[in-house]
């Protein structure tokens, strides 16, 4: 199972790589382009297709940006799905402590928890990131409901 993540998170990391290039690259044409544009003794002949130059290569940023960004989602959704399988590993083999309150709030398919969102809300008390559009595979419940039972209670004295 590692492997295939392994392969699957190199590949995202590959892509997001390549979209920053290129995100980067159509960044430096459209600076150009608006150099261009500012420079003097232009024709209006010029000027008009100097003006279409910087209507693509802004184009070209936008599209760069939004594949970017989605690259960048795909990888962390897939380093996320690692950890979550990572965890439901280590607790099979009890080498994890699990807190007993997520195991309380935990939903249930036929019975049995879900130990997927388990994994999920212990990681999300423990700092990381959930991804926006997460569920659970096996119930389908989101797991930001969690969020707030690491948090210290006031005490009475």
């Amino acid at each position: 199972m590692s492997t295939t993540y392994a392969a699957l998170i190199h590949e995202a990391d590959q892509r997001l790589t390549k979209a920053k290039l290129t995100r980067s690259i159509a960044r430096a044409e459209a600076d150009a382009a608006a150099e261009a544009a500012k420079a003097s003794q232009i024709g209006p002949f010029d000027r008009e297709r100097l003006a279409e130059r910087q209507q693509e290569t802004q184009a070209r940023v936008i599209i760069a940006d939004v594949e970017a960004t989605t690259a960048g989602r795909k990888l962390a959704e897939l380093l996320w799905e690692e950890a979550v399988d990572l965890w439901v590993d280590r607790s099979s083999s009890d080498d994890v402590v699990i807190d007993e309150r997520l195991l309380a709030l935990a939903p249930r398919v036929n019975g049995e928890v879900d130990w997927y969102w388990v994994g999920a809300a212990h990681l999300s008390r423990s700092g990381r990131a959930v991804p926006r559009s997460w569920r659970s595979p096996i119930s389908g419940e989101p797991v930001h409901a969690t969020a707030n039972l690491n948090e210290s209670r006031p005490t009475s004295a």
